[in-house]
């Protein structure tokens, strides 16, 4: 069959292929009733715009990369991914999504390989708040940063307000009266590990006395190994803020294992919001969830500011995490 043409659409409605072009992209001065008619002929006869020439005209592809490591496999983190699509929808621009699965010469080979396409700009999305060194000037197009950040605050990025994290948090455990709280956390240093400890510290801070216990990973085995000789302690807390929801399942194990009942005699709260294990826990996990739906639409929005040229590159925007209360915390027992 042959290929309908922007030139079919002009003979059939009658008008200029400019105008055709014009009414399609909601370009150009003309009547309400030409650019409905154009839009419905172009309808009737099937025609699809070449993208491809498109871009090569306007040296723009409308299109926007999106290159993750994990996100796209983690359940909780893959509303990041919605959020930009819903975004790049609505700024009719597409989106060509790549993964990394973290590797540093997969991510180099998936840059290339958008920048082939091409797109017009890069969104580089993270699952978990991180530095990372990416040359702008070699990758030869805009960047935003999702979940991440350069160490000189030099792109553009969305991040959670890891301190607010860790100070909501932990003020939730104290104001339910809870004057033992221990903050489980990993031993590898990052941005959100070390700015929640921060948190964590500024809240309980001439308010109780600062308990820090380290797990290996943030994985529940790593937890549970940490929490157990945590709550067989004599002075064991009565609360506990855990780095994440895996890590709070970790902590029910142990508790477990142990006969400590949640919440009666210990309150646990967690971060991320994974629905599958927060929800799930019995009683329900309270915890903070991160902003990712969020962050991925506002990436999309300011990577059009940035193609347009109406937002100057730089500058990291930390955004509001909101606590989700479940079933988790109880006032703290009495002494």
């Amino acid at each position: 069959m042959k290929r309908i043409g922007i030139r079919d659409v002009a003979a059939a409605a009658g008008v200029s292929t400019t105008t055709v072009s014009h009414a399609l992209n909601g370009l150009g001065s003309m009547t309400e009733e030409t650019r409905q008619r154009v839009h419905e002929v172009s309808q009737e006869l099937g025609y699809r715009p070449n993208r491809m020439a498109s871009a090569l005209r306007r040296e723009q592809s409308q299109a926007i990369g999106f290159l993750d490591d994990t996100v796209a496999t983690t359940p909780f983190a893959v509303a990041m991914l919605r959020g930009a699509q819903d975004a790049a929808v609505a700024k009719a621009y597409s989106m060509i999504v790549a993964s990394s699965a973290a590797d540093p010469e997969v991510e180099a080979h998936e840059i290339a390989l958008l920048r082939s396409f091409p797109v017009d700009g890069l969104i580089v999305g993270r699952m978990f708040h991180q530095y990372v060194d990416l040359d702008p000037a070699a990758i030869g197009m805009p960047v935003v940063l999702v979940n991440a950040r350069s160490r000189d605050d030099g792109l553009p990025a969305l991040v959670p307000d890891e301190v607010q994290i860790g100070k909501d948090a932990t003020r939730e455990l104290l104001v339910a009266g809870h004057r033992a709280v221990a903050h489980l956390t990993i031993t590898t240093p990052g941005c959100a590990r070390d700015w929640r400890i921060a948190g964590y510290r500024g809240a309980i801070a001439g308010v109780a006395r600062e308990r820090l216990v380290y797990a290996g990973e943030a994985t529940t085995e790593s937890a549970r190994e940490a929490a157990l000789p945590l709550l067989r302690d004599a002075d064991r807390p009565t609360a506990v803020f855990c780095f994440n929801d895996q890590m709070a399942m970790g902590v029910y194990q142990a508790a477990q294992r142990c006969g400590v009942r949640i919440p009666d005699e210990l309150s646990v709260i967690g971060v991320d919001d994974l629905r599958i294990v927060a929800a799930a826990l019995d009683p329900a996990l309270t915890t903070v969830a991160l902003p990712h739906y969020e962050m991925g639409r506002r990436a999309v929005e300011m990577m059009v500011s940035l193609i347009d040229g109406s937002v100057l590159p730089g500058a990291t925007t930390t955004m509001t995490c909101v606590l989700v209360r479940r079933a988790s915390i109880a006032p703290a027992p009495p002494e």
